[in-house]
């Protein structure tokens, strides 16, 4: 039987990323400025409070949403160029593994574009944490 702790665990991680996806999908859609935190409950299914439960604000959670993207792709571009000693062949293959990731992850590349066309780059300074 597992313990208490294990459950409550993995069901805050479940819900973090319930929440992570679903204010992509917002975000993607309305941009940052027009997706509200009602929007991004709605999109997960649950109730405003709930949200505000796990996140105090939209920032932060924009922050989770950047952060596991960015491990994400830094683990995609290690793996890609530790096979290769040739730095431009590493280059290639970093920058494809880099092209295959926003491909899959669309809604995420939407988001980040967005953020440098506009003038949001300075988006980038207000991150916190591992983002």
């Amino acid at each position: 039987m597992r313990s208490p702790s294990v459950y409550k665990r993995r069901q805050r991680e479940t819900a973090e990323t319930l929440f992570v996806e679903a204010a992509e999908r917002a975000i993607a859609a309305k941009g940052y400025e027009g997706a509200t935190m009602q929007d991004i409950a709605r999109a997960a299914g649950c109730g405003v409070g709930t949200l505000y439960l796990r996140f105090e604000n939209k920032e932060e959670l924009f922050n989770a949403l950047v952060a596991r993207h960015c491990h994400a792709i830094a683990e995609r571009l290690d793996a890609a160029g530790a096979a290769c000693r040739d730095p431009l062949e590493q280059l290639r293959r970093r920058t494809e593994a880099l092209i295959a990731y926003f491909n899959a992850h669309r809604e995420f590349f939407r988001i980040f574009y967005a953020a440098g066309i506009t003038g949001r780059a300075y988006l980038a300074s207000n991150l916190r944490g591992s983002a």
